[in-house]
């Protein structure tokens, strides 16, 4: 593919006011955690046509630096009475009731480490990691870590690792520098450049047929590539703009060029095997490129703030931008054949975050190829919280999709989607009632077997909701922090 400079053909699509302190940008959205609070909602729901009632003990607590949040399932079938216990199997166990454990905030202190769900996980400025989760499921939500250490202003590590379960998993890892971070040359003081790598060995994922299975190409190595760099061309109270660069290049996996070669042999001797031109060339490694900015602007005392990111990626065949995302956990194989048939194009990714009045909280995001087809799919992603934006109310959601050769189907469900709302109301202080909907994938009885599959659900349900008033209050940190 030839790299050329189009025009932008897509802008951001938000518009919203907002106020609140001024946040540092980041590669993508951030889980909305450490709200002081223990919450244990019981009701009733039904689950691969198997109703289930039972409770969730989710306290969420955050003191200084640290925050943790748990979510012990008790859930019981209606017609025998037995325990559900899917979530506590295959390896993780019990510790997927630690649903993150963390320490500080990520580009704002010098030590960020959290433990167990990574939702919202990126490497740098993302073009190889970015908006990823380790749990598409939260029956098989996985223990893993992110960090970011900086020590020293001139110097940096980051990184994550998707899972302590199951082997050797997907592991990330960008240092970086900061080398002329104590002159006094302005905008070139702040350039920050940095080199990544990401490698994944996860032998397990969930098959076709719905079972824990081989993968059939990230065992034997899926590795990629990066470097990056950027600076900070303004930096005032009412407006920061940063501008940034980055290059990405995917290894050839081996066990997909090899897969590639069979199916090409035998579509050379049947015609009616479908082949795209990318299979047709022949699968081997590829690169992409991009460039971007992201600007952040506070206006009439912190009346009106937001951020937009808006960046312009080309890429080669067999490469696809932000590779390690949301959607990868799902089907790592069904990534890789997408990337075996990826054809060269341009894009844009634009995500916007907002603050509305401390009672909504936005954040959503749209990768769009020139030209979207299932060679070149499209990625969106919604992040809502709006608790007590109506008295006494709780709502909050997120939603992301990939893998899409259509906008058209942008929001409708299916195994490329996760998704999930709950809607609640406090009838006191300490008592709420509300309905929980979820999308995701779970372990099911289909036909006397045993399955996972995508699922939805609905759970009505009543319960405790006590402030623990006793810690200091710290609400929104990994969402609001304060520039450094």
């Amino acid at each position: 593919m030839r790299l050329k400079l189009p025009l932008f053909k897509i802008s951001i699509f938000f518009l919203v006011l907002c106020c609140g302190g001024i946040t540092p940008l980041r590669a993508q959205f951030a889980p909305r955690d450490s709200a002081n609070v223990l919450q244990t909602p019981f009701g009733m729901t039904v689950i691969g046509n198997q109703p289930y009632i039972g409770f969730r003990i989710q306290p969420e607590i955050a003191f200084k630096k640290f925050g943790v949040g748990l979510d012990i399932p008790l859930m019981f079938s209606v017609q025998d009475g037995s325990f559900r216990s899917q979530e506590f199997e295959d390896g993780a166990g019990v510790l997927r009731m630690i649903r993150y454990f963390r320490y500080g905030v990520k580009k704002r202190d010098k030590y960020y480490v959290r433990v167990g769900d990574l939702t919202g996980s990126y490497l740098g400025y993302g073009g190889l990691m970015n908006n990823y989760t380790n749990s598409p499921s939260f029956e098989r939500r996985q223990v893993g870590v992110t960090f970011d250490v900086n020590p020293i202003p001139e110097f940096g590590i980051e990184g994550t690792y998707s899972s302590f379960n199951n082997g050797f998993n997907l592991l990330a890892l960008r240092p970086y520098t900061r080398p002329l971070i104590k002159t006094d040359i302005p905008v070139i003081k702040t350039l920050e450049i940095g080199a990544s790598v990401v490698t994944d060995y996860t032998r397990q994922q969930i098959g076709q047929n719905g079972q824990l299975q081989d993968t059939r190409f990230v065992k034997d190595g899926m590795n990629s590539l990066g470097a990056d760099m950027g600076v900070v061309v303004i930096d005032k109270p009412a407006i920061r703009i940063n501008a940034f660069a980055q290059f990405s290049h995917m290894l050839r996996n081996r066990s997909l060029a090899d897969s590639v070669d069979r199916y090409r042999a035998a579509a050379a001797l049947d015609p009616t095997l479908p082949i795209t031109n990318a299979l047709a060339n022949g699968y081997k490694a590829a690169s992409g490129f991009s460039v971007g900015t992201q600007l952040r602007v506070n206006v009439l005392a912190n009346v009106l703030s937001l951020e937009v990111r808006l960046e312009r990626l080309w890429y080669q065949e067999h490469f696809l931008p932000q590779f390690y995302d949301a959607v990868y956990e799902i089907n790592k194989d069904a990534k890789m054949w997408v990337l075996a048939n990826a054809a060269g194009t341009a894009g844009t990714y634009g995500a916007l975050q907002a603050n509305i009045i401390n009672k909504i909280f936005l954040i959503g995001g749209l990768q769009v190829p020139d030209n979207i087809s299932i060679q070149t799919p499209a990625f969106v992603f919604v992040n809502l919280v709006a608790n007590d934006l109506l008295p006494g109310f709780i709502i909050n959601g997120s939603y992301v999709k990939g893998r899409l050769s259509t906008l058209g189907d942008a929001f409708t469900f299916d195994e490329r989607s996760l998704a999930n709302l709950r809607i609640a109301y406090k009838i006191t202080k300490f008592l709420m009632a509300g309905v929980d909907y979820r999308w995701t994938f779970a372990q099911v009885e289909e036909n006397g077997a045993q399955r996972f599959k995508p699922v939805s659900f609905v759970m009505p349900y009543v319960g405790l909701n006590l402030p623990l008033n006793f810690m200091n209050r710290n609400q929104n940190i990994e969402v609001n922090p304060k520039q450094k």
